[in-house]
């Protein structure tokens, strides 16, 4: 029978994967704390025909194609770690395993989770049988009133590193907490404030207010800005560090926690061949 050190060989691949996601995501900080102290948000006035009011508004910069780029490596190297961890286990139970079907399981309800290993030929049909029930204690699924448990974070890591992952954006999002605007009067007529902030659809600008006539001297905007994740974590403060340092995280606990039930299975084995 295996040691345990031979056991946790089988998930250097995982560990060395997920090592390479928080790598990634220390690179990703460095280049936002740049990115952030060379680009401001720009304000701009629009006259909307429709309601004959003029819109003050401010505009965030577009976050910098190396960032997207550092946060879809980061999100899909968490994703690859998990998928690895279960074909380790795999391995270990049944001697080898097929290159299908022995994914990471989620699902969108307990119901569904279930139904992921009745046949071979779906995603997770290959998983070792001895690992199900570690799986589902991991609870991959959203919480929901229709259903028991959920794990909020592991679901979301899982679905937006799906068939899809090449989607994982990013977006500059205002700071509501420290949003003001200063100065500025009006010819005639009021200010209608926009509390809070309204974003212009497919757009990086925000309406802060609008008047009826055209400002008479310039207003200024002290708006401070995040990055945050196209797809806000549920449950999170849209803001990229916290939410895939959040991502991470729940990688770790779930890969630690596959490796630990394996290695625990390797211990009652050799205890039970003495």
């Amino acid at each position: 029978m295996a040691s345990n050190n031979a056991i946790f060989d089988r998930f250097e691949s995982a560990d060395s994967t997920l090592a390479e996601a928080s790598e990634g995501l220390n690179d990703f900080n460095s280049i936002l704390k740049d990115f952030a102290l060379t680009n401001k948000a720009v304000a701009t006035t629009d006259f909307d025909v429709k309601t004959n009011q003029y819109l003050h508004k401010v505009r965030l910069p577009t976050p910098a194609k190396e960032l997207r780029q550092k946060a879809y490596r980061v999100v899909c190297d968490a994703r690859n770690a998990l998928d690895q961890s279960v074909y380790a286990g795999t391995t270990y139970f049944d001697g080898k395993a097929s290159g299908k079907n022995t994914f990471f399981p989620y699902a969108r309800s307990p119901v569904e989770f279930d139904s992921l290993f009745k046949s071979k030929k779906i995603r997770c049909g290959n998983v070792a049988r001895q690992l199900i029930p570690t799986l589902k204690k991991l609870e991959p699924w959203p919480r929901s009133p229709n259903h028991l448990g959920g794990n909020d974070l592991l679901w979301f890591l899982c679905k937006i590193s799906g068939p899809n992952k090449h989607e994982v954006g990013l977006s500059a999002v205002i700071d509501l907490d420290t949003h003001h605007v200063m100065g500025g009067s009006v010819i005639s007529g009021g200010v209608v404030i926009y509390s809070p902030p309204e974003r212009v659809t497919g757009t990086n600008d925000y309406i802060l207010f609008s008047t009826n006539q055209p400002m008479k001297t310039y207003s200024k905007h002290n708006v401070s800005f995040s990055i945050g994740l196209s797809q806000p974590v549920p449950g999170l403060p849209n803001d990229a560090v916290l939410a895939l340092s959040a991502l991470l995280a729940v990688a770790r606990e779930s890969l630690n926690t596959i490796k630990e039930f394996v290695g625990s299975s390797g211990d009652k084995a050799e205890k039970s061949a003495l």
